[in-house]
């Protein structure tokens, strides 16, 4: 059996945070956490750079 990296708090206070500060016109309402290595077949997360983007074409 392969070990599981485990979640650290600053991964729940960093989604926690953000919930807490997300635009009003944004609706949270479930927020799960598993690590993603309990995700079948993993997860891909966008580059920085692309997440930097986003941002700036949000503003």
């Amino acid at each position: 059996m392969t070990e599981i990296t485990l979640l650290k708090a600053e991964d729940i206070a960093d989604a926690v945070l953000y919930a807490l500060s997300a635009p009003l016109r944004v609706n949270i309402g479930l927020i799960v956490l598993p690590p993603t290595e309990q995700i079948p077949g993993g997860l891909v997360s966008p580059p920085p750079e692309a997440l930097r983007y986003i941002s700036f074409l949000n503003q």
